[in-house]
């Protein structure tokens, strides 16, 4: 099998495919296998990447994106590089509109590259990403418009999905609406369920895809999935957040000075549930106000104190929010809204994991840097194996570890990691992560910082803003190292 041909062969036209299996066991390499696979096939390819930038893809895969015949959609917000593939760009990926818009625009450039959409191939790393930035029911409705413009047009439609990024009912929902699924294990073992040559097995992937050792029995759809399920949210610890100490005073500070969207006149029984939420996620406060005067009435002010950044009717954010449709029309006060820095509030540990995992596969990516991971207690990095195997990837790509919590365990003694167990009680709350690649790398770094106030309830912030990332970084180095 070279070079993913095989596979799209395999795989067949029109399907709808999972590639799920635990963090970094080679599903975004499979779908790049897959990309580098169209082009001698006379197919499109389109990658939607939610944390590695398209600079990053075109360097860590050369040769991969065939410049007339494949394309990425960058959703991390950093700039575009002047390369040959089709690239479109989005703030972040909690512009669901703004993704189906970029992935339209850049299906009709390849398309005009290619003389037309022959079974094109979509791709999406991952859905855990996205379902941090958004409810289920959206993303789900998101996932069916966006997979009809492979599958209408004979093509394939694959996402990527850690076995720990979703609640088992969500994953349940995947499931029960892809054609099959690919299984992944280890760090380049895969099988495929329902799809594909479901007879083989569980075979191993070279880097550039192709197969070499059968390595186990065939799949059906009555296995169980051993690589679904996130760990168990009972075993974290019952901590209750300080409020006065130092790490909540950070995040206090961190989260402070963010605009304003103030709902004006809103009518009775009109729901604005999901624009307060979306808002909310994007360290903007809501809050809505009874005019004085009639009109404006259902009206959205984002503002900054008193200068006003745009407005626009709630009912079009709300339907725009619903939607994530490329024929949407732009709405305003989405646009102007700041995707630098998120908060979260009252999330639970599976959130906190997903976000964890964004940054980690940035650390993994690397040749280097410097990641500082609180796990309120080093034990729970032990208890966790598909967390540990994460660690130990890191170790090996030569990132500086520091990790921080109770000292109620002895970690392995791997170069480049250090442990901190420090009395700080503040550490029995908190579960932070930052992540600063080396220097010299144009690759984005992130953080994500949050006490735990109840059992299994998180306040906080994540971002990959550079400026964010080396407060963070300074701040837990000043506080928590000797």
């Amino acid at each position: 099998m070279e070079d993913g041909i095989d596979v799209l062969e395999s795989l067949g036209d029109g399907k709808r495919v999972l590639c799920v299996g635990p963090p970094m066991t080679g599903k975004r390499e499979f779908l790049v296998n897959l990309v580098r696979g169209a082009a001698p096939l006379d197919r499109e390819a389109l990658v939607v990447s939610t944390d590695a930038s398209a600079s990053t893809l075109l360097d860590r895969y050369p040769g991969s994106f065939n410049p007339g015949h494949a394309g990425i959609v960058d959703c991390t917000g950093t700039d575009l590089p002047d390369r040959d593939p089709v690239l479109e760009s989005v703030p972040s990926p909690a512009d669901l509109t703004g993704v189906a818009v970029a992935v339209s625009k850049a299906l009709e450039r390849i398309g005009d590259r290619s003389g037309g959409l022959h079974r094109p191939l979509i791709g999406i790393d991952s859905l855990a990403t996205l379902s941090i930035y958004t409810d289920f029911d959206r993303l789900f409705r998101f996932l069916h418009s966006l997979g009809g413009q492979a599958v209408d047009r004979g093509g394939l439609f694959l996402a990527t999905l850690d076995s720990d990024g979703l609640d088992p009912q969500s994953t349940a929902r995947l499931r029960s609406t892809a054609d099959g699924r690919i299984e992944f294990r280890n760090r380049n073992e895969f099988r495929f369920v329902g799809v594909g040559d479901t007879e083989r097995g569980w075979v191993e992937s070279t880097p550039n895809g192709s197969v070499e050792v059968d390595l186990g029995t065939a799949a059906t759809d009555d296995d169980a999935d051993r690589t679904s399920g996130a760990p168990d949210a009972s075993t974290a610890p019952r901590v209750g957040a300080s409020q006065g100490s130092s790490l909540a005073a950070f995040i206090e500070r961190t989260l402070a000075g963010g605009p304003t969207l103030t709902l004006c006149n809103v009518d009775d029984g009109h729901d604005t549930g999901a624009v307060e939420s979306h808002f909310a996620r994007l360290n903007v406060a809501v809050r809505p106000t009874s005019l004085d005067v009639e009109a404006p009435r259902n009206l959205a002010l984002l503002h900054d104190g008193d200068d006003l950044l745009a407005a626009s009717p709630i009912e079009a954010v709300s339907s725009a929010l619903d939607a994530a449709d490329p024929e949407t029309d732009p709405v305003s006060v989405l646009e102007a809204a700041p995707q630098k820095l998120f908060a979260s509030r009252a999330v639970d540990r599976r959130t906190l994991l997903g976000i964890s995992r964004t940054i980690e596969r940035l650390a993994v990516g690397d040749d280097g840097g410097d990641l500082h991971a609180g796990f309120q207690s080093l034990s729970n990095l032990l208890e966790d194996p598909e967390t540990m195997s994460v660690y130990e990837r890191l170790n090996e790509t030569g990132v500086t570890v520091h990790l921080y919590g109770v000292a109620d365990a002895d970690l392995p003694g791997w170069d480049g990691l250090t442990a901190h167990g420090l009395p700080e009680p503040e550490l029995e709350d908190a579960w932070f992560l930052v992540y600063e690649p080396p220097e010299d790398d144009t690759d984005r770094g992130g953080t994500l910082v949050t006490l735990e106030d109840d059992q299994g309830v998180y306040r906080g912030f994540w971002s990959y803003d550079p400026e964010v990332v080396a407060s963070t970084r300074s701040f837990v180095e000043s506080t928590y190292l000797p």
